[in-house]
């Protein structure tokens, strides 16, 4: 059986959704099926085996996040504490604010990408499933698979 997949998958998506459009035989020939519908064993349209939701590497992208956050904002507050003594702030506290500051926001931006991560959707080998019909499937004459 030749068929196609749904490849685009959104947050929450657990099942693969199959269309078959050709059987070939063992003898050589073919059926054209149109886009038949595959479904499982107990006749749920696609295909329901393994989904991965990647909640480590979502929630430790989370957690990365406000750990850099949270240093970015202590070296921050603590250049400026160290300023507040002086009318001037020094070259040095400037550079030290700067740097942390952009440090932070780009690595958000960088880790955010992380947090919208699709699932992976597996379907292993031997997975048993049944196609739909959705319209008649005629023979030319009684299938004999060797001639």
């Amino acid at each position: 059986m030749i068929g196609v997949y749904d490849s685009r998958v959104v947050a929450g998506q657990s099942r693969v959704l199959v269309a078959w459009n050709r059987i070939i035989f063992q003898d050589g020939s073919s059926i054209t099926l149109g886009s038949m519908t595959g479904a499982d064993m107990a006749g749920y349209s696609g295909f329901s085996d393994h989904t991965d939701n990647h909640y480590f590497r979502t929630f430790g992208t989370a957690a990365l996040m406000s750990i850099i956050s949270g240093v970015g904002a202590y070296a921050s507050d603590t250049f400026k504490s160290d300023t507040a003594s002086n009318d001037k702030p020094s070259l040095q506290d400037e550079l030290g604010s700067a740097l942390s500051s952009e440090l932070g926001k780009s690595s958000q931006r960088l880790l955010q990408q992380n947090l919208n991560v699709q699932p992976t959707l597996t379907i292993r080998p031997g997975y048993r499933f049944n196609m739909v019909v959705q319209k008649d499937i005629v023979f030319s004459s009684p299938y004999k698979p060797w001639r």
